[in-house]
């Protein structure tokens, strides 16, 4: 496919010049991978987009070396992060090179309606998402992307249509998996885990398959029965599709569990059925991740008074 090269692209005489920028009009129909440039931002130089070639996946190959300050892509586009690239960002503070955009190289210019503002911010997900979205859906390609950077230094990423990725939760080839409760239960619970943040802790609430009594609790029924099978492992293990609550100081401080009492207890009494959520009684089981102990709520909570914890898994499943 050819492209006009009718545009021209940005470049500020109140910046300074760097070896290798290049005008993004002649890299029209080339499929290469661009990432955000802080040390050319932070310099005051031009060349604020960095350029690599790609793999025939799209994936970052080769040597930087060429630079531009605005580009747009057309398909095919992958958005490449990396969790365990955010996750040592984020222990360390060391800003390391592990997220950028793939895709064709097309004429631009600065239109971005019908478009999503998006970003990336390795402190947060440590992936790309659309800026105002609150699910915080990671985006893995889209129909089209708009890399600009601005006079003084500041980025905007634009993405037309974006795909996001398809959690494994939500689907499988055998069909949508059951809920652990009506939805009416779940906002009884989800008001409840509201009152975490009055103690600066923060909460992930998913759904997920529970298997009671294993030594893996978590994970997928299918995958779970196979790796079983496997290991020879002929004994029942009963699954329960439970909600998972994974909960750790806003911090990352160690807690106990007389710090959040109040809460779980508030829990715990929503689950006796006590705060007419239909009147249905849930099991309600506490786990601590690090030294892979789940039990039953009391039984824990007699078990570990006055632990400290870094943090803390809660399910909830009706038998």
């Amino acid at each position: 496919m050819k492209y006009l090269k009718t545009f021209e692209e940005v470049y500020y005489d109140s910046r300074k010049p760097v070896d290798g920028y290049i005008d993004a009009n002649d890299l029209v129909g080339q499929r290469l991978w661009f990432h955000t440039n802080r040390t050319h931002r932070n310099n005051g130089w031009n060349g604020m987009i960095g350029i690599y070639d790609t793999t025939r996946s799209g994936r970052k190959m080769g040597l930087a070396g060429r630079y531009t300050n605005e580009v747009r892509l057309k398909s095919p586009i992958f958005f490449q992060t990396s969790e365990a690239g955010a996750q040592s960002i984020k222990s360390k503070g060391d800003r390391t090179l592990i997220a950028g955009v793939s895709g064709v190289v097309v004429p631009t210019d600065t239109n971005t309606s019908g478009m999503f503002k998006i970003i990336y911010n390795p402190f947060d997900v440590g992936y790309f998402h659309i800026l105002d979205d609150v699910d915080k859906r990671e985006i893995v390609s889209a129909d089209e992307v708009y890399f600009g950077a601005s006079e003084d230094g500041n980025w905007e990423i634009w993405a037309l249509n974006p795909k996001f990725k398809l959690l494994k939760e939500n689907r499988h080839f055998r069909g949508e998996h059951p809920k652990s409760m009506p939805d009416e239960d779940r906002f009884v619970i989800e008001n409840i885990l509201l009152e975490f943040q009055f103690l600066d802790m923060t909460y992930k609430i998913r759904e997920c398959w529970y298997h009671k009594s294993s030594d893996k609790p978590v994970g997928n029924i299918y995958t779970f029965a196979e790796e079983n099978r496997k290991k020879g492992i002929t004994e029942m293990v009963t699954s329960y599709r439970a909600l998972k609550i994974s909960i750790q100081d806003e911090e990352k401080r160690f807690f106990t569990l007389e710090e959040i009492s109040d809460v779980l207890e508030r829990l715990k009494t929503a689950c006796d059925g006590n705060l007419n959520i239909n009147k249905n009684k849930y099991e309600i089981e506490l786990d601590w991740p690090n030294e892979m102990i789940y039990l039953p709520f009391d039984e824990f909570i007699d078990e570990f008074s006055g632990e400290e914890f870094y943090n803390l898994d809660i399910y909830i499943y009706k038998k």
